[in-house]
């Protein structure tokens, strides 16, 4: 299956997306997004990888080379203090047990802070590709997503995006 990036809202998955598909390989951002099942999904992202904050609960983490973005309690509380604020609703329940899961994923976790200085671990570790520090230039644009708000239900969870 695809190189997948996984981290908890505010992690800088649409950055890394855009990092990422300097090499070979695609990265979608959020690719969950616009699909209306799994399998839709897996054809999505077939020959792609996926920079997500939507598939921690999927089960589609599992047998992919990940990276997983790590949060210090202080970063997890800004992004559940974003969550509250975007949704409307309290997210702290559902942003803590999803930070559980992503401590038990099994592949090369990053803290969020380090991002910059492990550009060639995240890389070499997703698509094994040449490095050149060239793909490092990207460190200084600020890259947002246009958020949609959605709420996507499948038989192994919900996901809001």
């Amino acid at each position: 299956m695809s190189p997948l990036i996984i981290g908890l809202p505010r992690s800088r998955t649409a950055w890394l997306s855009v990092f990422m598909s300097q090499s070979d390989v695609y990265f979608h951002h959020e690719a969950l997004d616009g699909c209306h099942s799994i399998d839709e999904y897996k054809e999505k992202v077939k020959g792609c990888g996926d920079s997500s904050t939507a598939l921690i609960s999927s089960g589609l983490t599992i047998d992919r080379r990940m990276v997983i973005i790590n949060k210090t309690d202080d970063q997890i509380k800004r992004c559940i203090d974003w969550c509250d604020a975007t949704f409307g609703v309290s997210s702290k329940s559902f942003i803590l047990a999803e930070n559980e899961k992503i401590k038990s994923l099994k592949g090369l976790h990053i803290n969020q802070s380090d991002i910059d200085s492990r550009l060639k671990d995240i890389w070499c570790h997703l698509v094994g590709a040449p490095w050149s520090g060239k793909y490092s230039n990207l460190v200084d644009f600020n890259i947002l997503y246009k958020l949609c708000l959605k709420v996507i239900f499948h038989k192994f969870n919900y996901f809001i995006f």
